[in-house]
């Protein structure tokens, strides 16, 4: 089953790399390339590691419950996730982040996983308040089809966000409801009853932080910080760029274009695919490049080049993360299902 699914994922990669890059001229690519600005890409690591420093601090605040974590361990095992969804299958990053800080800081790991599972609300909810607000902000109208593009799975996106924003609220505030039913649902297999039921006290526990308002709006605020700064990352990579009229891209596209950019890569690499969203966030970006006036080649090029800096520079910071804080890469890579056990046993 492991293998079909990691195969299945291989697949759609390859098919969306194809649906990018089918007409391509890769001669014209490579010359893209070669006329990049390098300092003005190495200018935009900082940026990207800002963004995961701020992920990080809002972690730490959504863990206050769990007492005040080195914000180091907290970086670390943001960046062992992050480094782990772009080399491993079936989108383990999650689990793996929570398994690792509650390994190392002796935390119960649903409860962390919980609050992972928090974040990515506010970090869905957040991004799709930005796709709406470049649409506002873009000086010149877009398309009918990447409207309807984006509308549809911004549509997608918001019913996943709700449906999981309520059964995270009801575990939250009728925990005695949501266990009892659960018990009556499962009355008949016991092993699995106690399984949910833990996990769902472990969620509880998990959502304590965000009852208090000055928590909820710290979270909200560093949630506005990674994706402003995620948005700035990809709009310093565009100042690299020229374009055949000898127009620099980063102006061309201006702020609210790389705002633009960013929603719609974050909604395209929803799709489920390879390792480290290939061919998702190809096609996703070049889409939204050509929607701001950037095609060709140039939009081709830098879908390549914006990946690959992330890629890169996360996967080689998690790698050294993982032996910094004495985890091995076949401990969290050999069965990935069995983190996720480690996960429901707590």
């Amino acid at each position: 089953m492991k293998k079909k699914r990691t195969l299945i994922g291989i697949g759609i990669s390859a098919l969306f790399l194809f649906l990018a890059f089918r007409k391509s001229d890769f001669g014209q690519i490579v010359e893209q390339v070669r006329q990049i600005d390098v300092l003005v890409l190495l200018a935009s690591l900082p940026v990207l590691f800002l963004a995961f420093w701020a992920r990080a601090l809002r972690w730490r605040c959504l863990l206050l419950e769990s007492g005040r974590l080195k914000l180091n361990s907290v970086f670390g095992a943001t960046m062992i996730g992050f480094m782990s969804l772009n080399v491993l299958p079936f989108r383990v990053g999650d689990f793996i982040r929570a398994y690792v800080l509650g390994h190392r800081e002796g935390l119960s790991k649903s409860s962390v996983f919980a609050t992972i599972v928090v974040e990515r609300l506010f970090d869905g909810f957040t991004l799709l308040s930005i796709v709406l607000i470049s649409l506002f902000l873009l000086p010149f109208p877009l398309e009918p089809a990447v409207i309807a593009w984006v509308r549809a799975f911004s549509y997608l996106a918001v019913a996943i966000y709700v449906l999981a924003l309520i059964a995270l609220l009801l575990i939250s505030f009728r925990r005695s409801f949501i266990i009892s039913l659960a018990e009556k649902l499962l009355s008949r297999t016991p092993h699995l009853r106690e399984r949910i039921v833990g996990i769902i006290h472990a969620f509880a526990e998990g959502l304590t932080t965000i009852r208090s308002v000055k928590a909820f709006i710290i979270v909200v605020f560093y949630s506005i910080l990674v994706w402003v700064f995620s948005a700035v990352f990809y709009w310093v990579i565009m100042f690299g760029f020229v374009t055949p009229g000898g127009v620099n891209l980063g102006i061309q596209v201006g702020f609210s274009g790389s705002l633009f950019v960013l929603g719609v890569i974050a909604l395209g690499i929803m799709i489920p695919a390879g390792p480290g969203f290939v061919g998702t966030f190809e096609l996703a970006c070049i889409m939204a490049m050509g929607a701001v006036g950037a095609t060709g080649s140039v939009a081709e090029s830098y879908a390549i080049v914006s990946h690959a800096l992330q890629f890169f520079p996360i996967t080689l910071v998690g790698i050294i993360y993982l032996y910094i804080q004495h985890f091995s890469f076949r401990e969290i890579s050999a069965n990935p299902e069995a983190v996720q056990e480690a996960l429901d046993e707590g």
